[in-house]
């Protein structure tokens, strides 16, 4: 367990502009604050990509109804997943953003990917901030995902602000969900559990 100094220690980096590793309940991740233009380049000058958008993490849903633009499939696609108990959990939404955010790395895309979670760093992190924060695997462009505490300090150590080394409670990157609300459908852009894909498949139209 993390200690509660240390996670006072992550918020507080991260609310004034820095990079934290941490651990979450899917692997571990490079963590910034959405909204800070500067993070964002050197995050993606660490990683060595383009300017692509990034899954934003919030562990509040009232929260999360802010960053996306509600209709009536985007309702009842999320109230699957909480019905379901699918959400919090390991499953990504990529639909239409709210006209209303501002995030300089979305400024050329018209949808977000969010995730509601419970894990209690990212937990204790958002609720510090009042707000999600960026989650991208710890890795280069193209390069091999790290989830090892060890091998990241190796590696990303000298090139972060922190390392909060801690167990994250899963092994696989979360499961990613498009939706489109004008063809009341859905797409799997990732999987990561054959079982969470089925229960989705079986309720709600699939597209390729």
């Amino acid at each position: 367990m993390i200690s509660q100094a240390e996670l006072d220690r992550a918020a507080y980096i991260i609310a004034k502009g820095g990079i934290v590793i941490v651990p979450t309940d899917t692997i571990y991740g490079f963590s910034c604050d959405p909204d800070n233009e500067m993070t964002i380049a050197r995050l993606n000058s660490m990683k060595g990509r383009e300017q692509k958008p990034f899954i934003i993490l919030d562990t509040r849903f009232e929260r999360i109804q802010k960053y996306i633009k509600f209709n009536r499939f985007v309702d009842s696609f999320t109230d699957y997943l909480t019905e379901n108990k699918l959400w919090p959990g390991n499953i990504t939404i990529v639909t239409d953003k709210n006209p209303e955010i501002r995030y300089a790395f979305l400024k050329n895309h018209k949808k977000i990917a969010v995730r509601l979670t419970d894990f209690y760093v990212i937990r204790h992190i958002t609720e510090n901030i009042a707000g999600g924060i960026i989650s991208t695997s710890v890795n280069t462009s193209g390069g091999e995902i790290l989830n090892d505490a060890e091998i990241i300090k190796s590696v990303w150590g000298d090139k972060v602000d922190l390392i909060l080394k801690g167990e994250s409670s899963g092994n696989k990157a979360s499961t990613i969900v498009e939706l489109f609300p004008d063809q009341e459908a859905i797409r799997f852009l990732r999987t990561s559990d054959n079982f969470l894909t089925d229960g989705i498949k079986n309720n709600f139209r699939e597209i390729t």
